[in-house]
């Protein structure tokens, strides 16, 4: 390893210096992974050396990303710098392997490749071939990474979608204004062919529907389907949200699927409340009602009971839909619309 004087220095050397104040120009062998191996090995044994190498790794890393979503940059610039960004990504993979089964700095304990571990393996394989300039390999992903990450940052905020179960057979999707009907059948992460029926992440759905808090609970009596004969509703919850991944493309995508979608607002209790906003089918005073006869433990004859005549007049009981549930004169007349809407939908 050599200075910019070309002096050689042995590690403890080396290390004296850098206590005296010392900073080597240490060129990084990017070209031959045993080669950068061991120069990042051998900073690592210095004061701060790996503080050092994980600083101007995520520095690279972040300004060729800022540079490589430039609509203005050139496309073989923007190719460099995917270049740069799956070289300098190496340096933080490399000290990671070497710690080993040992406790990582907090600096690298949440560290992940800019464009995820798969790219980033693949890539590994390209950075011995040759440079960028001759290896068209880093120019045709520089282009497909450009166009992603553009998508990306133009994707909708998951709080700025809307989401409705229209009569337990679809799914209304708003975005920005526009929506968009889907059918169950239309969407296979809510559909099983083999039943011909929606599947559980879509009676999933129709639980947090049916909800009058608006939440998807572990242990809750009024849900068929959400924490039902399952030990941990965690892993339902992850897998609604990669279903709902399926349907929208949203921001946020360094977020795990579960953290973008819901926030688990009892983790004792284990209850999650949905990001989006989502349209439920009962009305407000839909809700106090439920909400009341939980709380006292009501039956459907005390509930009308407990009305008054105005509430009466206004509210009744469906008993061919949800055990009796109560609703309101307006929810029903808004779900007459929506089957309507939905027989002209599937004809």
């Amino acid at each position: 390893m050599n200075s910019n004087s070309k002096k050689s220095y042995s590690i403890q050397e080396l290390a004296d210096e850098i206590q005296n104040g010392f900073r080597p120009q240490i060129n990084l062998s990017f070209g031959d992974i045993n080669k950068l191996a061991l120069e990042v090995q051998t900073i690592m044994l210095l004061p701060n050396g790996y503080k050092e190498l994980y600083q101007k790794s995520t520095a690279v890393v972040e300004k060729s990303y800022k540079k490589l979503i430039n609509p203005e940059t050139n496309p073989s610039q923007r190719a460099r710098m995917v270049y740069d960004i799956a070289r300098y990504d190496t340096l933080c993979h490399l000290m990671i392997g070497f710690i080993g089964n040992g406790n990582l700095p907090k600096e690298l304990q949440g560290w992940q490749p800019k464009f995820g571990i798969n790219w980033f393996l693949k890539s590994m394989n390209e950075m011995p071939r040759s440079d960028m300039t001759g290896n068209m390999y880093w120019h045709f992903e520089a282009e497909k990474i450009y166009q992603d990450e553009i998508a990306k940052l133009q994707a909708p905020s998951v709080k700025d979608i809307t989401i409705e179960v229209f009569e337990s057979r679809a799914l209304m999707v708003g975005i920005n204004g526009t929506e968009t009907l889907y059918n169950f059948k239309q969407l296979p992460e809510f559909w099983d062919d083999r039943s011909k029926c929606p599947n559980r992440m879509a009676l999933i759905m129709i639980d947090l529907a049916n909800d009058y808090e608006g939440l998807l609970k572990e242990d809750c009596k009024t849900h068929k389907t959400f924490g039902v004969g399952v030990k941990d509703a965690g892993k339902q919850i992850s897998k609604l949200c990669k279903a709902l991944d399926s349907i929208v493309t949203t921001d946020r995508v360094d977020l795990k699927s579960t953290n973008r979608w819901f926030l688990q607002i009892d983790k004792r209790d284990k209850q999650w409340k949905p990001k989006f906003h989502f349209i439920s089918s009962r009305s407000k005073d839909e809700r106090k009602v439920i909400a009341k006869a939980v709380e006292q433990n009501m039956i459907a004859p005390d509930i009308v009971d407990s009305l008054s005549q105005e509430q009466k007049d206004t509210v009744f009981m469906l008993k061919s839909r949800d055990d009796g549930r109560v609703i309101s004169d307006r929810v029903l007349e808004k779900e007459y619309e929506k089957a309507d809407k939905e027989m002209n939908f599937t004809d």
